[in-house]
């Protein structure tokens, strides 16, 4: 019976996200999703076995999407409804028709399967909407945990894992600037609770004998003129030697 009510809530999803009056349509789906658990299935928990059903759906809609996008020649997220799926999830979680993870995962599953170029687009949906994805009804003030929180979280590692750091630096640069304006200093993903050390980082220094041998390498190799070069010396500049100390500390 379960599995009966997601495949209904699939194509109901399907037929009518997209058209203006797709809230009221989640509305009643909800409402005719919430009975038929309460009076047949007859579960412990309808409210949370409800928004589970409809949030399967949800993700097998955006199954059929993320196939679109790469079957499609010229097809991109706004050709095939991503933008409407989004609103429709937002609006469904501000009135308790869906989990407030929902939207993430909508956006989670797209970009897992599509090329970078693409996921850079559907990025820039998520950008569009920061104001409404950022709200208490998604990110929890005070550095609370939510399902919400801990699916961008997820969203966000995995696409820095799959990014160059040279030729996608301001992709990357945009996932990071977007984490620090949802999350607070205080945010348990950004804190070492329980006082960690990285203990692998060790720094090898020189002794200090080894380190004037250097230093007056360096000064007789900087010292010998090459033949044909001229070299602008300036006398202002502090050529003196580096104090040991200094170079233990900095």
């Amino acid at each position: 019976m379960a599995l009966e009510l997601a495949k209904t809530a699939e194509n109901s999803i399907a037929d009518f996200f997209a058209r203006n009056d797709a809230l009221s349509r989640l509305d009643r789906l909800h409402r005719h999703t919430l009975e038929a658990v309460e009076t047949v299935l007859k579960a412990p928990r309808p409210q949370d076995f409800t928004h589970n059903v409809l949030d399967l759906a949800v993700q097998k809609v955006v199954e059929k999407l993320s196939w679109k996008l790469m079957t499609e020649a010229h097809a991109t997220p706004s050709s095939v409804g991503v933008p409407a799926l989004l609103d429709l999830c937002i609006a469904g979680v501000t009135s308790h028709f869906l989990v407030n993870s929902t939207p993430y995962k909508v956006l989670e599953d797209l970009m897992e399967g599509q090329t970078i170029s693409t996921c850079e687009k559907v990025w820039e949906l998520l950008e569009s909407r920061k104001d409404q994805l950022t709200t208490p009804d998604f990110i929890a003030e005070k550095g609370r945990t939510t399902k919400a929180s801990l699916c961008l979280l997820r969203m966000c590692n995995a696409l820095l894992r799959r990014l160059s750091k040279t030729h996608n630096s301001v992709f990357c640069g945009k996932i990071l600037v977007f984490l620090s304006f949802t999350f607070a200093l205080s945010e348990r993903s950004a804190v070492n609770l329980t006082g960690k050390a990285n203990v692998t980082n060790v720094t090898v220094f020189e002794d200090e004998d080894a380190f004037d041998l250097a230093e007056s390498t360096d000064a007789t190799k900087a010292s010998e003129a090459v033949s044909g070069l001229q070299i602008d010396n300036d006398p202002s500049a502090d050529v003196g030697p580096i104090d040991y100390n200094l170079y233990r500390t900095f």
